[in-house]
């Protein structure tokens, strides 16, 4: 009987911290002050995330951005990622982004490296 009670605890303590540590994650995203001009769809974990994050932080994104519109770039995977317009851009952090380094609206797929290392752009 006390090995049960103790089994019961335990299982408790864990679902509690558990959903404690998921709720933290996610009210320290909602309440970081981090500028964000993009959206990641179907992104399946945390890790997963940041890998993403990581690999698209290196890339010129205002390269690919549209003006008056947000674009959807689909990954090699489930992936996509959807930038902001640049009129967005600058309604929320006063940012211009210059037409000179627009790209016109061709198809493209972002590849990435299974480590998340890279990302090269294929024209679809």
């Amino acid at each position: 009987m006390k090995k049960l009670n103790s089994t019961i605890i335990l299982s408790f303590l864990l679902i509690f911290c558990t959903t404690t540590c998921f709720a933290q994650i996610t009210e320290n995203e909602i309440n970081s002050n981090k500028k964000y001009h993009y959206i990641l769809h179907n992104v399946k974990d945390i890790d997963s995330k940041k890998i993403y994050t990581t690999a698209l932080s290196k890339l010129n994104l205002d390269e690919y951005r549209l003006i008056k519109k947000r674009r959807i770039i689909k990954f090699n995977t489930d992936v996509t990622v959807e930038l902001l317009s640049g009129e967005e851009l600058f309604e929320k952090y006063q940012k211009r982004i210059s037409p000179v380094n627009l790209k016109k609206e061709i198809p493209i797929v972002f590849i990435i490296t299974l480590n998340g290392a890279t990302i090269t752009v294929k024209k679809s």
